[in-house]
């Protein structure tokens, strides 16, 4: 089973190419005109900060003989698949090695194959898979987290915060009580973020390496 969603984010790509964040509306002071704020997201000679009139920053011209959007949205799609596939599951993997540098994907292979109900959740942009988030039913009532990651190039865009939130409303459909996951303390920002979803600490145990892995619970 395979379920698709679209996300999309408060970033816009000029149509020559530059990633900006708008930041939303201000006035001028004088003529209270209703301008555009954004951040670019490039080096360059002016600043961080932009401002145009908002109709002009949201408005469709001419490029390259054909009407498009001066700023385009920047979207994501993500796929929600049970029980996924090998080549599916070789797609997110480029991105996985990426974080996890001692995974291998027959490591991966073997962890999942003694696994039931698993979940697949995979973000894309103009389809290049760029972030995942995998999970598997521990019993009738717990589901785990297992492995997730976003590509670096796309990190603060809140796409982890997406695939984590799409990964626990497909919970609690499928009727789990709780999801537990497992985080080291390196990872800091997966851990916050847990934390913010509602998670709470519940204790930690120590890996092979000497390393203090903190368990995570969140009740549905």
């Amino acid at each position: 089973m395979s379920e698709k969603y679209d996300f999309s984010t408060n970033l816009y790509r000029h149509y020559k190419g530059q990633l900006y964040k708008y930041l939303g509306e201000v006035h001028h002071s004088e003529s209270v005109e209703t301008l555009a704020l954004y951040e670019a997201l490039f080096e360059n000679a002016i600043g961080p900060l932009w401002v145009r009139p908002k109709e002009m920053f949201f408005e469709t011209i001419e490029i390259n003989g054909e009407p498009g959007p001066r700023f385009a949205p920047v979207t994501f799609s993500l796929d929600l698949i049970e029980n996924p596939s090998l080549e599916d599951l070789r797609d997110i993997f480029e991105v996985a090695k990426l974080s996890f540098e001692d995974l291998s994907f027959e490591k991966l292979l073997t962890k999942l194959e003694k696994e039931k109900r698993i979940l697949l959740l995979s973000a894309s942009h103009s389809g290049k898979t760029v972030g995942f988030k995998l999970g598997y039913e521990l019993d009738k009532m717990r589901f785990y987290s297992w492995l997730g990651a976003v590509n670096e190039e796309y990190r603060g865009y809140g796409l982890g915060q997406e695939l984590m939130r799409h990964q626990h409303h497909w919970c609690r459909i499928q009727g789990f009580a709780a999801v537990e996951a497992k985080t080291l303390n390196q990872w800091k920002s997966m851990l916050l973020l847990s934390i913010k979803e509602g998670f709470q600490i519940t204790g930690t145990e120590m890996t092979d390496g000497g390393e203090t892995r903190i368990l995570l619970r969140k009740v549905l």
